[in-house]
């Protein structure tokens, strides 16, 4: 959860970057803070809803380009686990 200049932790910057890998790899091992606002406000749930809309305006295959991160009660999501 350790903050760069900008305010973006890891999750921040693995959303922004699209490597949904790397964000289910960061979830699943640094259980990190999906609540944490970078310097512009954006929590990384912030980011990651972005991305989503992203795909849907341009129909591109969400499961490709932006992990969803659902809770515990919901059983959907790209990663093999719930957050």
């Amino acid at each position: 959860n350790k903050k760069n200049l900008d305010g973006n932790t890891a999750i921040h910057l693995a959303i922004t970057s699209g490597n949904t890998d790397l964000v289910c790899f960061l979830i699943a091992t640094a259980k990190p803070s999906m609540t944490i606002e970078n310097t512009e406000g954006y929590t990384p749930l912030d980011l990651l809803q972005h991305a989503l809309q992203y795909d849907l305006m341009h129909e591109t295959d969400l499961t490709k380009s932006a992990p969803t991160v659902k809770s515990q009660t919901d059983s959907t999501s790209i990663c093999s686990f719930k957050y």
